[in-house]
């Protein structure tokens, strides 16, 4: 007895079951074109057959795989568009299959479908869209030699292996834009001359450019795969830029982790490998997918080591500078109140009051000599910090009185208590309350009040200082407590200064473990606040 002739539905399904497995391992659009071109032609026992895309601007056909067509079709081929009359393109534009039993059913329009099916030696042909989300991407069509008559389980073969096709040519097309899409970024990344590296949502490092290489003095091997503690371990001692030692969670990326969205500083590196020292600024960003989870942390380092190098020695030019000044100031202060003191008792009063405001200047200056003096000690890590337990309720009322005796323009309201300890410099504090009233009856000169506020929470005590000057507009509060800047608005140059106490004030908050901020509209004044700690013990 021979073998039993297998039915043709039985065969096709075979024939799927083999393109399914075969797709699998497919990653581009013209391996899966040729997949599905070769067994589609097999089992539909088809003279030729073609899968062809349409172009990004729809406007022509790309011819992805072929079977059974004479070369002088082929030559044809590029010169057809979506313009000229094929049954392809009946097909595109109905979103639904075509079957052409007979090339004697074609109308006289379809000339070049005659054409086409007289070269490739056809006289049926089946055609099909491949659609993702219901958008036609391509065409794949089959023909035959003699006039065919369309089985009902042809048809289905038909429609399951396109489907197999739009689904495997889904997502090629979408591993090929993302490959496209890294090899773009890679190429841009590449040519940045800041050091580049991208950790994924663990921490460990994915992606190193050149210049991060250059940066770190090593290999991409060397860098790729560490996670952050590896890393560190690997790359050598950090610091801020008061010298002392940064922990990692207090790297720009380990704020990316605890829900910043961006977040950037200023370090001091030295490599473990060459013992170099360098000076960083580190820039840090995170990439959420469409669910709003972290993917990626990106890091951007630059090296700023010569502009560090330059602050310095001009810090250090300030610093000589201030000591040489402050020892004749210091001199003609007394020359000054000594003549004062001499003139007023010879009843000589204009040239008493001459001396009188000349000592106001010489105040003046003593006060930039000394704000230029702190700078330097900042820069330096060496502004001293003397903590005690302080009342804070208590000092706050007397630098409020303190001020008001000395000020007749301005009301200085306090508001609000703590009953609360805090742990800090005194005399500091002292400097921070002084600059920030200061501040505010001197930018509120239309004004006549300024109110001080107490409060606290589970953990700080914050003070609020507010005026109703001019204000600060809301793209330069993020620059107010920078070194040296002072707002530049017609009204801000009449007032005086060189932009140094808000930059002190700042700093000497942050170095008793507190924060300070802005809060301001232009025309409307300002209130500045600041937090620190209550004291565990207290």
């Amino acid at each position: 007895m021979g073998s039993a002739v297998q039915p043709k539905a039985f065969v096709q399904l075979t024939r799927l079951q083999k393109v399914s497995s075969l797709l699998v391992r497919a990653q581009t659009t013209k391996e899966i074109a040729r997949i599905i071109v070769d067994e589609g032609f097999r089992a539909m026992d088809a003279i030729s057959g073609d899968l062809i895309l349409l172009s990004e601007d729809k406007t022509h056909y790309d011819l992805l795989a072929f079977r059974g067509y004479p070369e002088n079709f082929l030559n044809n081929f590029p010169h057809l568009s979506l313009k000229t009359p094929l049954l392809t393109n009946e097909v595109i534009a109905s979103k639904k299959p075509f079957f052409l039993e007979s090339a004697k059913d074609l109308d006289n329009k379809y000339q070049h479908a005659k054409k086409y099916l007289l070269l490739s030696h056809s006289n049926a042909a089946a055609i099909f869209p491949l659609k993702i989300q219901n958008n036609v991407i391509g065409i794949l069509q089959f023909t035959f030699k003699d006039a065919h008559e369309f089985s009902l389980e042809n048809k289905r073969f038909m429609y399951a292996l396109s489907d197999q096709c739009s689904n495997a040519l889904d997502r090629a097309l979408a591993l090929e834009h993302v490959r496209q899409s890294k090899e773009e970024l890679e190429v841009i990344l590449e040519s940045v001359a800041d050091a580049v590296t991208v950790r994924d949502s663990e921490g460990t490092i994915m992606y190193v450019n050149d210049a991060s290489c250059r940066l770190h003095h090593c290999s991409p091997s060397e860098l790729i795969g560490k996670t952050h503690d590896e890393y560190k371990n690997f790359y050598g001692r950090v610091e801020n830029e008061h010298g002392q030692l940064v922990e990692n969670d207090e790297l720009p990326s380990h704020k990316i982790y605890k829900g910043a969205k961006y977040a950037e500083g200023i370090f001091k590196e030295t490599l473990k490998k060459s013992g170099h020292t360098q000076w960083v600024k580190i820039k840090s960003v995170g990439i959420y997918g469409k669910d709003k989870k972290l993917q990626f942390v990106v890091n951007v380092s630059q090296d700023i080591t010569t502009e560090k190098q330059a602050d310095s020695l001009k810090d250090e030019f300030i610093s000589i500078a201030s000591h040489e000044l402050k020892t004749p100031i210091t001199s003609l202060k007394a020359f000054a109140q000594v003549l004062q003191h001499k003139f007023t008792k010879e009843k000589n009063n204009e040239a008493a009051e001459l001396l009188q405001k000349m000592n106001y200047q010489i105040d003046r200056l003593t006060t930039l000599v000394v704000d230029l003096l702190d700078i330097t000690k900042i820069e330096g890590g060496k502004l001293a910090l003397h903590e005690e337990p302080i009342n804070i309720d208590t000092l706050t009322r007397e630098f409020v009185e303190e001020m008001q005796r000395i000020t007749t323009s301005h009301e200085i309201l306090l508001q609000g208590h703590t009953k609360s300890i805090i742990c800090a410099d005194k005399e500091r504090l002292g400097q921070v309350m002084t600059n920030l009233l200061t501040n505010a009856v001197k930018y509120s000169p239309e004004s006549k009040k300024v109110i001080v506020r107490l409060k606290k929470d589970a953990q700080n005590i914050v003070i609020s200082v507010q005026d109703f000057g001019i204000g600060i507009p809301k793209d330069k509060q993020n620059h107010i407590f920078k070194r040296f800047y002072r707002e530049t608005g017609f009204k801000e140059n009449t007032f005086p200064g060189l932009g140094l106490g808000l930059y002190i004030t700042s700093e000497i908050i942050k170095r008793q473990k507190g924060k300070i901020w802005v809060e301001s509209k232009k025309g409307k004044g300002s209130t500045f606040s600041f937090s620190l700690p209550i004291c565990d013990d207290h």
